[in-house]
């Protein structure tokens, strides 16, 4: 994407000249570009690649009601034509406001108990609304058959097991919610170990709730060093700190299942997209949830 095209986009929203742009290299369902205008305006330009114009356009739902629940997210501006989504030639973009802000490169338990809380307040603000299927959600069953369908690497035997072993977490009668799916320091600014910022719902689905839980835990086990179950036990008592219900015995009961199911999710994602040293990861760390879970639950009780 050059800066040309990038204005011809732009010129459907405003008649400012766009003057720079760069692109955000840890966007994987869309393609997505920080612009800034002549007169020092930045705006963020996402063409939407994996995700389709309908999914936007809950997308855009989404945002408003998480801003109504003063939860700071980009919100996806009205073009000249009132429609969210613009299409110019074959290419169908959005355009948002641009945020401001970074992540603190210091972490604490503090940060994952916040991350939880926000959590509780994200599936409390859509309470609700029904998120139609679409091709972002990486961790819908269809999707993940899809992906591993598309992998044709050494791994796939074991990857079509170890899928067809945890797909019983799906027919559990557990509490669902709009979950984001992502919920991972990729997606969030912070300050002081508080959760300041919120970006990136294209993965959103209605799913249980316990899976958001499964999915940001193994995001924070990739990526730094504290102890397994107090990254876990965090994230479960921040939720609790802030949802009006809190996690059921039902769904505690059911976090092993929730978390290795949400592993071969992100382990079968990365083998498709060539990345078979974080299957690796992954796979590894669903064999420690056993006793991680054990340990977190029993501190808990």
């Amino acid at each position: 994407m050059n800066l040309t095209t990038l204005n011809t986009l732009f010129s459907n929203f405003s008649s400012h000249k766009l003057k720079s742009f760069t692109k955000n290299h840890l966007a994987h369902a869309n393609e997505s570009y920080i612009v800034a205008t002549s007169d020092s305006q930045k705006y963020v330009i996402k063409i939407l690649k994996v995700q389709g114009v309908e999914s936007a356009r809950i997308e855009s739902l989404i945002q408003q009601k998480v801003h109504e629940a003063r939860i700071i997210t980009p919100r996806y501006l009205p073009l000249k034509d009132g429609e969210i989504v613009g299409n110019i030639k074959g290419i169908n973009f959005t355009i948002s406001d641009f945020i401001n802000g970074s992540r603190d490169t210091h972490v604490s338990p503090g940060l994952f108990f916040s991350m939880g809380a926000t959590m509780a307040r994200l599936h409390q603000s859509l309470e609700g609304l029904i998120v139609p299927s679409n091709g972002a959600q990486w961790l819908a069953q269809g999707n993940i058959q899809r992906d591993l369908r598309g992998y044709k690497g050494n791994l796939k035997a074991g990857l079509s097991l170890t899928l067809y072993e945890n797909l019983e977490l799906l027919s559990y009668d557990l509490p669902k919610s709009v979950i984001h799916g992502d919920l991972t320091f990729n997606n969030i600014f912070t300050v002081a170990d508080q959760v300041t910022a919120i970006f990136d719902f294209e993965t959103a689905e209605n799913a249980p709730r316990v899976l958001d839980i499964a999915r940001t835990f193994l995001s924070l086990r990739r990526e730094v060093k504290y102890p397994a179950e107090i990254i876990l036990m965090n994230l479960i008592n921040g939720y609790n700190s802030t949802a009006l219900f809190q996690l059921t015995k039902s769904e505690l009961s059911h976090l092993e299942s929730a978390i290795n199911y949400a592993a071969i999710a992100c382990a079968i994602w990365c083998a498709n997209h060539n990345q078979e040293d974080a299957t690796r990861i992954y796979m590894h760390l669903a064999k420690e949830t056993e006793e991680v879970v054990r340990f977190t639950l029993s501190c808990i009780r």
